[in-house]
């Protein structure tokens, strides 16, 4: 399947937008150029595409140009459960290897 194809859940987009409404940068302006609807952010049921999150990845990263260890502060905030069946699969693997080939082998499962 294409990346342009795949789909991804809203949590990622989630807290990129609670990242985004700290450092000052409005829910339109995050939201730009996505097709997403600020009522979507909190339907856990809502899947979007590669494109959509990058565009949200874009739109931060213009707002916040010289945001050092932004993509660290994302990174902590994400729970096994904000990975869905893959978070479930990481906490159930029996060791640190398990566990980063499971991350290797649903990558595109997973957010970007």
């Amino acid at each position: 399947m294409p990346k342009a194809n795949l789909r991804r859940n809203i949590n990622g987009a989630l807290i990129m937008a609670g990242i985004a409404a700290e450092r000052g940068l409005s829910l339109r302006a995050f939201l730009a150029g996505t097709g997403i609807k600020p009522a979507e952010l909190e339907d856990p049921s809502i899947t979007i595409s590669f494109d959509q999150e990058f565009r949200l990845i874009r739109n931060l990263l213009h707002h916040n140009q010289a945001a050092a260890g932004l993509g660290m502060e994302i990174g902590c905030r994400y729970r096994f459960t904000t990975l869905a069946p893959v978070g479930f699969a990481l906490v159930s693997s029996p060791n640190y290897r398990s566990a980063f080939d499971i991350i290797l082998r649903f990558a595109d499962l997973n957010t970007s």
